[in-house]
């Protein structure tokens, strides 16, 4: 045992010392991530690069969407992140493959719900999906598409966009 020059044990000392420290440096990590969490932005070097993309839903009464077009690794990567909810809620985003795939899709960083639409190589849509913000779950389709479109939440339902329609662009 370590004692002091008075005899006294100092394990009960460095143990205090050793949770003050931790309790400490866990404050301070929590102030550092408040202080870090990302600020919504007006736009973003992605979301500006894309470019447009004109999409049609349905056959009979079509409705046509205006999207940006995230077609590239680095402009899929970024999607809807740090964008403010009004930015997000006139920016809607059509994500294109090259071919049939399962993607994952997450929140982190995005500050508004969304719908993500989901459409297969028959160009049908085969799934509409919520997302929220702070969602820690992975958002993947029911099997293999072409493409995802993410907009503001309820604008699917608004424009009819359900499972079965078919979309062009």
């Amino acid at each position: 045992m370590v004692t002091d020059r008075n005899g006294r044990g100092r394990f009960g000392a460095l143990f205090l010392w050793a949770i003050i420290a931790g309790v400490a440096a866990l404050v301070g990590c929590l102030s550092l991530t408040a202080a870090q969490a990302p600020e919504c932005r007006p736009s973003t070097e992605a979301v500006d690069a894309m470019p447009t993309q004109t999409l049609v839903f349905g056959s009979e009464q079509e409705h046509t969407i205006d999207a940006r077009l995230a077609a590239t690794e680095s402009h899929r990567a970024a999607g809807m992140q740090h964008l403010c909810p009004d930015v997000i809620a006139g920016t809607p985003i059509l994500f294109l493959f090259d071919e049939p795939v399962t993607p994952a899709f997450h929140m982190n960083n995005v500050h508004a719900a969304l719908d993500i639409v989901f459409v297969d190589s028959d160009h049908r849509v085969i799934d509409v999906s919520r997302m929220e913000p702070g969602q820690r779950s992975l958002t993947r389709p029911p099997g293999p598409v072409i493409a995802a479109l993410e907009m503001k939440a309820g604008a699917a339902a608004a424009y009819g966009i359900e499972p079965g329609v078919r979309v062009e662009w």
